[in-house]
């Protein structure tokens, strides 16, 4: 018994060779055939261009031939060889083996009838225990030999080679491309035309406001004449500037534009310019608030950077902008960021001194756009100005008397003298003189005035006028240096004698010339009596008597004065 499972089990085995050599068998020519019928579709869609309909009976005509060779070269020897569909009997392996092995032919199916006999006898049992002892050296499985299959290789490899060789040469767009088409069967597709449209432009970007020129070249067997620009439902024909390329300007747009292009029936793809929204100051002004010891009230400068103003001026920038995200302040190599809120952007400084600068804008898509360039003049605060002089001697005032003018760009303060006795500029004394804070002023002042002195030192004095820009700590300007000498009162009394004296002998003077003016008016007198028609050197004399009379009259009237 343990002879006829052996043998039961050399024929299992080889059953299940049988069907590995069907299912290498069948692997080949499901490759071979599934790659020449895969060939065979896609040259149908390459030079036919079938329609939706067309592709898509196409489309599933592949698929059912596939599955019909998957099904007959690869599942039926899969499921027969894990038996899950039945397959070759005993009797049917026995056949091959024993055409194979013609010396068992008869032995092998003898010894499977004996085997299936319901009561075998003690003859039975031996004779069929004497066939498997036969049948035992017997390799069943040299029946089937794997190396037969390489001649359905062919079938195979040269198919994959044409595949490999079109793969190679450049030419795998005529598989690919028809490939795409059947794969997408309810797509419409357009034969392709002799030439192409192609945009030159690396980038269909532009700035907002910006002319954008496009460039589009023809490329193929034909050459158009010329090519439309389609936007929305508009058209424009394209500049030529050389067969088979085309221009078009895009002036200064503000919105994405979509547009394609078409010469004779080639239509180009849909595309779309980018026009990227760039930083736009809407509104900008700016607040200058000037230094408090002006007392000048803040203005306003509209729409200009530009401005004049007194030094320590503070300048506030207010600016209003549109696909703005920075504005920066620029001064030489230093930048400042606005700071921006809800209202815009703003910016505050101090300015002392003239000074250029740029206000630079920018987004996220757009850096440093627009670079607009300012100045502020700073008007400096000047010194203030004094001239003192001695009042002039036709006014005939008896003290020495100073005139003085003062006068400043913005207003003047405060007016002081300084007084010191001669070479002790140490000891100096300083007293403010009323003014008008004003932008001009005069005075008069008479050494000493009120001022503390001692008789009999000569003392040496100028006046200081200061202006009101406290940034600057109120500057200054000094008087020229005057000198005068207070005089003791034995010095006054001999000066008053003096003065008398000259006065007395003025008088006298003057009396005897009014001795002769009476002399002559009496001549003037006779010389009227004797003629009854005065000549005109006579009227001369009489009209020079009158005024030198009136000039006489004037002295006396001085006299008196001094001498009271």
């Amino acid at each position: 018994m343990e002879t006829k499972a052996l043998i039961y089990q050399k024929l299992e085995a080889f059953i299940k060779k049988y069907y590995a050599n069907e299912l290498l068998k069948g692997i080949i020519l499901f490759v071979g055939f599934g790659l020449i019928y895969l060939f065979f579709t896609l040259f149908i869609e390459y030079f036919l261009w079938l329609k939706p309909a067309g592709r898509t009976i196409l489309f599933w005509t592949f698929i059912g031939v596939e599955l019909f060779l998957l099904s007959r070269f690869i599942m039926f020897p899969l499921f027969k060889l894990f038996k899950l569909q039945k397959g070759i009997d005993y009797k049917q392996a026995s056949q091959i083996i024993g055409n194979h092995f013609s010396e068992v032919n008869d032995t092998l199916i003898n010894f499977l009838q004996l085997a299936n006999e319901n009561q075998p006898s003690e003859l039975l049992l031996a004779s069929i225990e004497q066939k498997g002892k036969s049948l035992s050296p017997v390799p069943f499985g040299n029946a089937i030999n794997f190396k037969t299959n390489t001649k359905y290789l062919p079938w195979a490899i040269i198919p994959l080679l044409f595949w490999i060789f079109f793969m190679l040469t450049g030419n795998r767009t005529i598989i690919l491309e028809s490939m795409n088409r059947v794969v997408r069967y309810n797509e419409k597709f357009t034969p392709p035309a002799p030439f192409a449209l192609r945009v030159l432009n690396t980038s269909l970007q532009t700035e907002q406001g910006n002319d954008f020129v496009l460039q589009v070249k023809s490329t193929g067997k034909v050459v158009p004449e010329s090519a439309l620009i389609f936007m929305g439902e508009e058209s424009y024909f394209m500049e030529t500037v050389q067969p088979g390329l085309f221009e078009y300007r895009f002036s200064k747009p503000i919105k994405d534009i979509a547009f394609h292009i078409q010469a004779n029936a080639v239509v180009s793809p849909d595309y779309v310019l980018d026009v990227v929204a760039v930083p736009t100051i809407s509104n900008f002004e700016m607040l200058l608030q000037f230094p408090s010891y002006l007392n000048r009230k803040s203005e306003v400068v509209q729409g200009s950077g530009n401005a004049i103003v007194p030094e320590g001026t503070k300048v506030v920038w207010k600016v209003k902008a549109e696909a703005t995200d920075e504005i920066l302040y620029q001064e030489d190599s230093k930048s400042v960021p606005f700071s921006k809120n809800e209202a815009g952007f703003s910016l505050s400084k101090s300015f002392y001194q003239n000074t250029d600068y740029q206000l630079v804008t920018s987004n996220s898509k757009v850096k440093n756009h627009e670079k607009l360039l300012y100045q502020i003049t700073t008007i400096k605060d000047q010194y203030p100005s004094i001239a003192v002089s001695l009042a002039p001697d036709s006014l005939k005032i008896a003290k020495k008397v100073l005139v003085g003018q003062i006068s400043d760009d913005i207003g003047l303060s405060k007016l002081q003298i300084v007084y010191y006795p001669r070479d002790n500029e140490k000891a100096a004394q300083r007293f403010s003189l009323p003014i008008k804070r004003d932008f001009f002023d005069q005075f008069v002042f008479s050494f000493p005035g009120s001022l503390p002195v001692q008789q009999g030192v000569s003392y040496d004095y100028y006046f200081e006028v200061f202006d009101n820009d406290a940034l600057h700590h109120f500057k200054s300007t000094k008087s020229n240096v005057f000198s005068d000498r207070i005089s003791t009162e034995e010095e006054l009394q001999d000066l008053q004698l003096k003065q008398q004296q000259t006065n007395i002998k003025s008088l006298q003077k003057s009396l005897k010339s009014q001795e002769k003016q009476l002399s002559e008016m009496d001549k003037i007198q006779k010389l009227s009596k004797e003629k009854d028609r005065l000549e005109f050197k006579d009227k001369q004399k009489i009209n020079d008597f009158i005024k030198r009379q009136k000039q006489q009259e004037e002295m006396m009237k001085e006299f008196t004065k001094y001498l009271k």
